[in-house]
């Protein structure tokens, strides 16, 4: 691969299809990649999901190995969460994905706060503006980074050495890799479900 992304001769989307294992396996794998390396950073929950009701979900692939994903919440035309695999990196594979979305939005593309230092700075190469939570959301995210950080006081059993007011790293990790599957197939089960109920000719059980 050159040094920069050659538009699409590398780079290959596909929208995200719940029925396809492959697709399934790889964003369980990105997804979970994504909040470790956050968690390693910031010691939380990272924010941004994959996959919902309400969101565009985009796979991409370079010469035919999984490279990135990205979330677009199409309501209030935000990319939600992009995330690129470390390999991957360097090349342009966020900057040209996130160029393409803006091309095909049918208004003014945002991206989605808070954002990690790199990530402000692909926003501000893109030109997209930030799109800052209200203070709903913010509270609803901080109340869900509280309860997060009880669950695993409650039952970490490991040694820490450091800071006393860190939660714990291992159990974080292990909280993170269990919720990234969880979440993801937690909305596969019920796209499938709808498949299964609004398929033409098959009576729902």
């Amino acid at each position: 691969m050159t040094e920069t992304l050659r538009h699409h001769e590398a780079a290959v989307g596909a929208m995200f299809d719940h029925a396809s294992p492959e697709h399934v396996r790889t964003l369980i794998d990105l997804y979970r990649a994504y909040l470790l390396e956050e968690a390693d950073r910031t010691r939380e929950h990272a924010s941004g999901i994959p996959v919902s009701t309400w969101l565009q979900t985009l796979m991409v692939s370079i010469n035919g190995t999984p490279a990135a994903f990205c979330s677009v919440d199409l309501g209030r035309l935000a990319v939600e969460l992009v995330y690129v695999s470390p390999e991957f990196r360097g090349h342009g594979v966020a900057a040209w994905l996130l160029r393409e979305l803006a091309r095909t939005c049918p208004g003014q593309l945002s991206i989605k706060a808070p954002l990690s230092p790199a990530g402000a700075a692909l926003a501000a190469r893109a030109g997209l503006t930030v799109d800052l939570p209200t203070q709903e959301q913010q509270a609803v995210g901080e109340q869900a980074q509280r309860e997060m950080r009880n669950a695993i006081e409650k039952q970490c059993r490991h040694r820490r050495t450091g800071d006393p007011r860190a939660v714990c790293r291992r159990c974080l990790r292990t909280l993170l890799t269990r919720s990234a599957e969880a979440h993801v197939m937690a909305y596969v089960a019920m796209a499938r479900l709808a498949d299964q109920m609004f398929t033409p000719g098959r009576s729902p059980r």
